[in-house]
């Protein structure tokens, strides 16, 4: 079957994303190689519309379409068992499930304020008005603000 991933690009085709990272390091792990590689910028949802929500990473293998990199790494566990082994059975599978959580939740949230001008600097010029409305929105305070504060605001 041909599987095809879908992420995020930067400017310059930079590819920054953990979440797609960690989509790529799992096909790497499993010996998968993605037969093409899709990059998708912040406003082009349009490209990922048929995923049924608006965020990369997109895994799709032959009829088979799956957001998110927890979920992509899940099942190429089950569709692959043949291959090497991402999380080693039941026990590795929850301590991995702990981990990614752990990393979404508390550590990319105390980082997030530390790199988010460096992020704004690496993304696409068409995605910087997006990017910046979204952030501000989410953190409340302007994007030059965060960065001016990075000091103050360290976990």
């Amino acid at each position: 079957m041909a599987i095809t991933l879908y992420e995020l690009q930067g400017a310059k085709d930079i590819r920054f994303s953990p979440y797609a990272w960690r989509a790529k390091l799992a096909l790497a792990h499993k010996g998968l190689a993605p037969d093409e590689i899709v990059p998708v910028k912040f406003t082009e949802k349009d490209k990922i519309a048929f995923s049924g929500q608006g965020r990369t990473p997109i895994l799709v293998d032959g009829d088979k379409t799956v957001p998110d990199s927890w979920a992509i790494a899940c099942y190429l566990e089950d569709a692959y068992p043949d291959r090497p082994s991402l999380f080693g059975g039941e026990t590795g599978q929850g301590l991995a499930k702990f981990v990614n959580a752990y990393a979404d939740g508390v550590l990319l949230g105390g980082i997030a304020r530390q790199i988010l001008w460096d992020v704004f600097q690496n993304v696409d010029p068409v995605d910087r008005d997006y990017f910046r409305e979204t952030r501000q929105g989410r953190f409340g305070k302007t994007i030059e603000e965060i960065r001016d504060n990075r000091a103050g605001e360290r976990p």
